[in-house]
């Protein structure tokens, strides 16, 4: 869970870093988070989406349309040739 800090914390995170400057953000553990945000001292960061990298095969193959075939005559549906 990525949070910005809202409070300065004073010592180290329990990993030995320091914790991050009034408006840093930080990813932590789920339930960590949602402490830290529940006691006011950070809120929750919405996480960026992930990025499709697009390929230049991609693209091409997005850019091929197929032409749709023209609907079958009425003979043809009747079974006649």
């Amino acid at each position: 869970m990525k949070i910005r800090m809202c409070q300065q914390m004073s010592g180290s995170r329990g990993d030995g870093q320091t914790w991050p400057p009034i408006g840093g953000t930080l990813v932590v553990g789920d339930g960590e988070g949602a402490a830290l945000c529940a006691a006011g001292i950070a809120t929750p960061v919405a996480e960026d989406p992930p990025v499709e990298i697009r390929t230049a095969a991609k693209v091409e193959a997005a850019a091929t349309v197929t032409t749709p075939t023209a609907a079958p005559t009425r003979s043809a549906r009747q079974g006649k040739a």
